[in-house]
């Protein structure tokens, strides 16, 4: 008889309990997939079991790993611009150097060359002054009634007195006058 019992069982679990659970598996795996409250509650449910609480992740602990993730993605970022600053800042450190290399350059070509003019115009000046004051005072007179004013009067301040004094007294009055009235400005 006992043998007659055990193969009823047999057969009951096999016919019934065995489709039965496999259909509720079936279900919840389907539920699973296509629901996402279905997930939720779920989840919910297995969290409050003590034996599966274990086993299922909460919400929270899954966030605070995506979120952890993140700040070590986000200071591994920082790190990488830090860097990245700190090199453009030496660059433009460099580059300011070279700049200012090159414009104190360009000052000294242009002192150089403004000297040089302004050395050469002082030359020609004192030449052209020394000139005059070599010829006779009415050849002088002559000359400086016949160019520009402005120049003669430069002409004039750099030479010396005796001689200004003597080419004046040869030219013009009224021209004389001018050139002495400018001379004065």
């Amino acid at each position: 008889m006992e043998n007659g019992q055990s193969n009823k069982m047999q057969v009951i679990i096999m016919l019934v309990l065995i489709p039965v659970l496999f259909l509720i598996i079936v279900t919840l795996v389907v539920f699973w997939f296509v629901n996402d409250d279905f997930k939720q509650s779920v989840k919910q449910t297995g969290s409050a079991l003590p034996v599966l609480s274990s086993f299922i992740e909460g919400e929270d602990q899954i966030a605070r790993e995506n979120l952890e993730e993140r700040i070590q993605e986000l200071e591994a970022e920082n790190a990488q611009s830090l860097r990245t600053i700190e090199t453009m800042e030496f660059t433009i450190g460099e580059l300011e150097e070279e700049i200012l290399r090159i414009e104190s350059e360009e000052d000294d070509d242009v002192d150089v060359d403004s000297i040089s003019d302004s050395q050469d115009e002082k030359s020609d000046l004192s030449e052209i002054v020394r000139t005059l004051e070599n010829m006779t005072a009415s050849k002088a007179a002559a000359i400086m009634s016949e160019i520009d004013q402005d120049e003669a009067v430069i002409y004039l301040k750099v030479m010396r007195t005796s001689n200004r004094s003597n080419i004046l007294a040869r030219m013009n009055p009224e021209e004389a006058a001018q050139l002495v009235s400018l001379m004065k400005n």
